[in-house]
């Protein structure tokens, strides 16, 4: 949890064993503090009336936004002082995060626009066979595991890799001219691919996870998790 100082902090569902990551980097590169809430998802936790309430898909992450004590500015002119916010799915919640403390978007409206091609990359060719593997090899219940998926999988995220090493030769660091949210989005999905030992990454691609884990505040973020971990 960073330690700005806020009297009330984000509440984040998920860890950075999950997608949850995303959104804890994130406001850790915003120097925002959170509290984070590790929901055991194999003891089905976020299947538990407590949380549906907050999140119906019963899926992680889910970011809580406690509104100020203050004088609501105009968009929070229709919520009650007692009503938090709730976003839900991950995109959803860095889109919101950058937005709202005007930062981890470029300015330029040319690099804004890829640096939202690389959001919409990661979500519909990147991760989608990443998950889809890991859904047939560990998420789903046996008898609804189809491993005859898993070539076509591998192939469309091999695919994928492919094209992100042949566009990181044309940048020094980052997808765009800056940090920014498409690192995090992609960043985090290339960090999981490499965990499970999925796809052969370029030279370049090893390199830009390199720096992106060298970040101070992906250091931190890592800090979150147990010894259990």
């Amino acid at each position: 949890m960073n330690n700005a100082q806020n009297d009330r902090p984000y509440i984040v569902y998920g860890s950075m064993k999950n997608r949850g990551g995303r959104i804890i980097w994130a406001l850790e590169e915003l120097e925002q503090s959170y509290r984070v809430v590790d929901l055991q998802l194999f003891k089905g936790e976020q299947r538990q009336p407590d949380y549906l309430n907050i999140n119906p898909h019963g899926k992680v992450p889910t970011l809580v936004i406690p509104h100020s004590p203050s004088t609501p500015t105009a968009e929070e002119s229709s919520l009650t002082s007692s009503e938090e916010e709730v976003i839900t799915e991950s995109l959803a919640i860095l889109l919101t995060l950058a937005e709202r403390h005007k930062s981890l978007l470029p300015i330029d409206i040319r690099e804004r626009a890829q640096c939202h091609h690389w959001l919409a990359y990661c979500a519909t060719e990147l991760e989608p066979p990443l998950w889809t593997h890991a859904k047939h090899s560990f998420v789903y219940p046996t008898k609804r595991r189809v491993s005859e998926i898993f070539p076509s999988c591998l192939y469309e995220y091999q695919r994928a890799l492919n094209h992100i090493e042949q566009m990181l030769s044309d940048h020094r660091s980052y997808l765009t001219s800056c940090f920014s949210i498409a690192d995090i989005f992609v960043g985090q999905t290339l960090m999981w691919g490499r965990s499970r030992e999925l796809g052969e990454r370029g030279v370049l691609t090893e390199a830009y996870i390199k720096r992106l884990k060298a970040r101070p505040a992906w250091q931190r973020a890592r800090l979150t998790l147990t010894s259990e971990d």
